[in-house]
């Protein structure tokens, strides 16, 4: 005789290799980018040679060592967020051997080839330290920048500031400027709904924490930078 088969062994097949497969989806790697300048490209000085260098392992590999997430470095030292929406020339980037100078693709054409899922933005610092660019022009440039990741169906993620102390560059009035920018941000962020990476919220031991240069973080404070970031990414 002919073995029939019951419909509803069928049906329980089929959810579960629906579920098997939902499991697969959900548990694919998560995979971020991160559009920045030093502090996530790793440049740093040793004065009194003001030759750029840059750290190993780098702040990225650092965050994927640290969380779940594998995290690619978009980053350019010097880079302003302005520069990076329009693209063009880094006026302050740092050529590197057999360079005539550093340029940077506009933001969307970027966006428009990055596989990664999540973007996360180092939001200006260069801009708030080195221009006089006021706090509305810049949030328009970071809302502009919000605006594009969405337009390219991914998550955007905002990096917070991190720590300074005050020095003959980073004089009373740039702190100042830094934490209303940065209070800004947040703010912003818990508005619209954004992911905001506090950074100022890493523990910060002042001087020791800082690179020769008392600019850009040690290779210490990169470390727990991106420990906490590969934290807060992973939640994501």
């Amino acid at each position: 005789p002919e073995m029939s088969i019951n419909p509803l062994w069928i049906l329980a097949l089929l959810v579960i290799v629906g579920f098997l497969l939902s499991r697969v989806s959900t548990n694919k790697p998560k995979v971020a980018s991160i559009y920045s300048a030093s502090d996530t490209a790793g440049g740093y000085c040793v004065p009194p040679d003001a030759t750029l260098k840059t750290y190993d392992p780098t702040p990225c590999e650092l965050i994927s060592v640290a969380g779940p997430v594998q995290v690619y470095s978009h980053s350019i030292n010097g880079l302003k967020l302005s520069e990076l929406l329009t693209g063009g020339n880094v006026a302050l980037g740092v050529p590197g051997i057999g360079e005539e100078g550093v340029t940077v693709r506009p933001f969307k054409e970027q966006l428009a080839s990055d596989p990664s899922e999540i973007i996360v933005v180092g939001a200006g610092m260069v801009d708030c330290f080195f221009t006089d660019i006021s706090l509305l022009a810049y949030m328009e440039l970071v809302d502009e920048a919000v605006g594009c990741i969405h337009d390219a169906r991914k998550i955007p993620v905002i990096r917070g500031y991190h720590q300074f102390i005050e020095t003959p560059l980073m004089t009373s009035a740039v702190l100042a400027r830094r934490e209303l920018f940065n209070r800004t941000l947040q703010k912003y962020c818990e508005s619209m709904k954004v992911e905001f990476l506090d950074c100022a919220s890493v523990e910060f031991n002042g001087a020791e924490d800082l690179a020769p240069d008392l600019l850009h973080p040690s290779a210490e404070y990169h470390k727990r930078l991106a420990v906490f970031i590969a934290g807060r990414l992973a939640q994501i």
